[in-house]
């Protein structure tokens, strides 16, 4: 084999994974010095792949449904951040269905929202926004808060996109990322090989581990680096993967776990690095 780790420059790194969910000849690939998960190429996705992806194949309005209770924790994150902000200048980076964006407009309307979104079928509800497929189109450079919330694993050159993101920062301006945590417990602890199978994806380029995502933030030239761990997906789920190797145990099996049971569970993970999920804070 002769990919290079785009982070450390290594040669030396292992298969994971023979295939994607989708695409069988792509493996997935760990570097053994710096622990970067990524495809073995990356030649399936052009520059203009995610104008009409297919990666949602339902409407828009379904789309909008199952990303819900995501939009919805992440709205509560930034608007307890900034709720005595009377006015923020905003950019969601890979904003999907605009439904992060929608909220935040409905309870802040003096804040200026800018979605960066390729996706063409998507459109700004109610001119709530300003939508722009690409972050040339954009020339303002004093941005409070900027979110990429599940898009870093989407791009070749990541590093390069934190510094262009960097530049569009106030000086006390934030990066907000969200990505899949590569040690999910599902993988690192269970060893659920249904959930690799299911997991493991041609479009996620890259999955990171902390190490590595504050490596790329740092790299792009960020100083102050703050990643924790949070857990989307709830007890439930990961029992419905280990008893019958398939997703959605979420809401099959919703009514046997409680809150308290499930923060207990997440709150566990996180201590141990096990959570689904990373959320970097990066500023200037």
């Amino acid at each position: 084999m002769t990919n290079k780790c785009y982070l450390c420059g290594s040669h030396n790194h292992r298969v994971i994974h023979h295939g994607t969910r989708d695409l069988v000849h792509i493996d997935v690939l760990l570097c053994k010095n710096c622990g970067l998960v990524f495809l073995s190429s990356f030649d399936h996705i052009n520059k203009n792949f995610y104008k009409n992806s297919g990666m949602h194949t339902e409407t828009v309005e379904e789309w909008i449904k199952s990303t819900e209770l995501d939009d919805q924790r992440r709205f509560m994150m930034l608007a307890n951040q900034y709720c005595e902000r009377n006015s923020v200048r905003m950019m969601d980076f890979g904003a999907g269905n605009l439904n992060l964006l929608t909220k935040l407009h409905n309870r802040f309307p003096n804040w200026d929202l800018w979605a960066v979104e390729p996706e063409e079928r998507v459109q700004p509800i109610n001119g709530t926004m300003l939508k722009c497929e690409s972050l040339d189109q954009i020339v303002f450079s004093d941005f409070d808060l900027i979110t990429m919330f599940h898009t870093i694993e989407h791009l070749s050159d990541p590093i390069e996109v934190l510094s262009l993101l960097r530049k569009k920062l106030d000086t006390n301006g934030k990066l907000i990322v969200e990505t899949p945590n590569v040690d999910d417990a599902l993988i690192t602890m269970y060893g659920c090989k249904a959930f690799e199978d299911y997991t493991y994806w041609g479009c996620h380029l890259y999955l990171f581990d902390q190490d590595t995502l504050r490596d790329v933030a740092e790299r792009a030239g960020f100083k102050s680096i703050r990643i924790n761990q949070v857990q989307r997906y709830p007890l439930a789920n990961h029992l419905y993967w280990l008893s019958n190797g398939k997703p959605g145990g979420h809401t099959k099996w919703l009514h046997m776990m409680g809150n308290k049971l499930n923060s207990a569970y997440a709150e566990q993970l996180a201590s141990i690095g096990k959570c689904d999920t990373l959320i970097g804070e990066f500023s200037k």
